[in-house]
């Protein structure tokens, strides 16, 4: 049986909204800066994350060297002799 492998960027991402959103739901609109400031920051360093995770999996990075070498994409056209 194959390893499974988890989808960290789709997971960090989840965190990161959750993260952000938790100040607007769980404090009050007229509380302090602070505590809401600090939700907003772990939350960008969780999406940062989440994007360098995406980045990595398998699947982010293309096989196709060429353009043109795919066999969907036209070739490059050779330059006009004028």
């Amino acid at each position: 049986m194959p390893s499974r492998r988890w989808p960290w960027g789709a997971i960090a991402a989840t965190a990161s909204a959750i993260v952000v959103a938790v100040p607007t739901l769980a404090l009050p609109a007229d509380g302090p800066t602070g505590p809401k400031a600090v939700f907003a920051v772990i939350g960008g360093v969780l999406f940062a994350a989440a994007i360098v995770f995406t980045r990595r999996e398998p699947g982010a990075r293309s096989a196709v060297g060429r353009p043109g070498t795919d066999g969907v994409s036209p070739p490059d056209r050779a330059p006009s002799p004028e």
